[in-house]
């Protein structure tokens, strides 16, 4: 057999080795013609997107319906960016304020007035022109709005608030309310603050009084929501209504000792509507605008008359200028409300933004 000659195996390997570096090359200007392909496509893209905008980038555009930055369904837009609902269905969902007779937990109250009925635009917006702001029965409302250091009885702008602030920072005004501005009170670290807000409310046969309350503590003992008490002393009770240690709602009229407290908590760091009623007998409780227990007081008869009442907001003030410190409030109050009658059940739910449904109030 012959052996091929050492010069024939080597420009063998040659050939072969130049043929591989040929395909080598061709190889990378191919795929570098790739990369660029490719690059220009995704650059294209990218400017198509930034001009022509993709479902799901927060800007309505094109054929787009609306868009809502997010690519879920079931929220009001769906992933394809088309409404998934439709004003004047008479069914009030996702962005829309009323549809129909549909106004969620909206009322006029709620909208900041003292009553009336509210209107649904063709546009699914509420009308609250016609709501009403005065009532025969509304005696004292404390919307909690003004930036001054006084603040004003919309119902009888006869008297007013005057703060009291006891240390720098005990009370902080134009705090987002319930219903527009609220006012916080801070007791914490050796703050207090109250407000007096003039005579008080005395000899009415019947009471309501209402509050929106966001509590952020509960003190030692009452913290004060209001207090019609005797002046500076507080021997005397007119009525008042307050938190418990035990974060439950307590309210009582003529008689420290003959108070009624709710059978459900208020919860801390949350909007909750409070509520009593007095009809010269029955003292009853409403929180969130649900019964939460009623009493025949012993004390019974219209609300007592003393002899220099006051009426105060968040304490309730003691001789010499000082509350007990377990009797200030700290939180946020908005739209306080004293009525001369003692309101109903249904008027309690729909001040709190609930709606009467088979004898119950559903929010």
């Amino acid at each position: 057999m012959r052996v091929p000659s050492l010069l024939f195996v080597s420009l063998l390997a040659f050939a072969v080795t130049a043929c591989d570096d040929g395909g080598k090359k061709t190889n990378n200007a191919n795929n570098a013609n790739n990369v660029n392909n490719v690059n220009n496509v995704n650059n294209q893209n990218n400017v198509n997107n930034v001009n022509n905008g993709y479902c799901g980038d927060g800007r309505v555009l094109g054929d787009e319906e609306c868009d809502d930055g997010n690519f879920a369904s079931n929220d009001g837009c769906s992933s394809e960016c088309l409404w998934e609902y439709e004003c004047g269905d008479g069914a009030r969902e996702f962005t829309e304020e009323c549809d129909g007779a549909d106004f969620g937990e909206s009322t006029c109250v709620t909208w900041g007035h003292a009553g009336g009925a509210l209107a649904c635009n063709a546009d699914c917006t509420v009308d609250d022109s016609a709501c009403l702001d005065t009532d025969e029965h509304l005696r004292g409302w404390y919307r909690m709005e003004t930036m001054s250091a006084q603040e004003m009885n919309s119902a009888d702008t006869n008297n007013m608030c005057v703060i009291h602030e006891l240390g720098v920072g005990a009370i902080v005004r134009g705090m987002p309310g319930r219903v527009g501005n609220s006012i916080f009170f801070d007791s914490t670290g050796g703050l207090r603050a109250f407000m007096d807000c003039g005579p008080g409310y005395e000899g009415t046969d019947q009471l309501t009084v209402e509050a929106w309350i966001q509590a952020t503590m509960v003190g030692m003992d009452l913290s004060m929501i209001v207090s019609s008490v005797e002046s500076y002393d507080a021997s005397g009770l007119g009525f008042y209504l307050a938190l418990t240690p035990d974060f439950t709602l307590q309210a009582g009229v003529g008689d420290w000792d003959a108070a009624l407290e709710s059978t459900v908590m208020v919860p801390t760091g949350s909007w909750h509507h409070v509520a009593f009623t007095w009809d010269g007998a029955v003292l009853a409780l409403f929180v969130d605008g649900v019964a939460a227990g009623a009493a025949e007081l012993p004390t019974g008869g219209p609300v007592p008359v003393m002899s220099d009442s006051r009426f105060y907001v968040a304490s309730n003030y003691l001789t010499g200028g000082v509350a007990e410190n377990g009797h200030f409030f700290t939180g946020y109050l908005d739209e306080i409300k004293l009525w001369d009658v003692a309101r109903t059940a249904v008027e309690i739910c729909g001040d709190a933004g609930g709606v009467w449904v088979e004898e119950n109030c559903v929010l």
